[in-house]
């Protein structure tokens, strides 16, 4: 199995997004932020996470993704961008068998 290309990867995760966030008209780059930006809550996270595995077939959990922020950043609260996303559900896929 190919892996998916960064590019597959954020046109699946900016229609995700648009889809639970009903942000049709926002503009997504790879800097957006989901929390800053678009005001993605905390119940939001699951069905983004839920409309991503039925794409790729990986489980993204985002409190790990979250952590790995903070740890990245020292904040006590970071927010995730769509970049973050992006390169977190990419090493994702790498682990897939195939």
């Amino acid at each position: 199995m190919q892996h998916p290309t960064d590019q597959d990867l954020f046109s699946c995760i900016d229609e995700a997004i648009r889809t639970v966030l009903s942000v049709d008209d926002a503009p997504i780059e790879p800097t957006t932020t989901l929390v800053g930006n678009l005001g993605a809550e905390s119940i939001d996270f699951l069905d983004i996470s839920c409309e991503i595995e039925k794409h790729f077939n990986v489980e993204v959990d985002f409190r790990k993704l979250f952590k790995k922020r903070q740890a990245a950043t020292a904040s006590a609260a970071p927010d995730i961008s769509v970049q973050d996303l992006v390169e977190y559900v990419r090493d994702l896929c790498v682990n897939v068998p195939a």
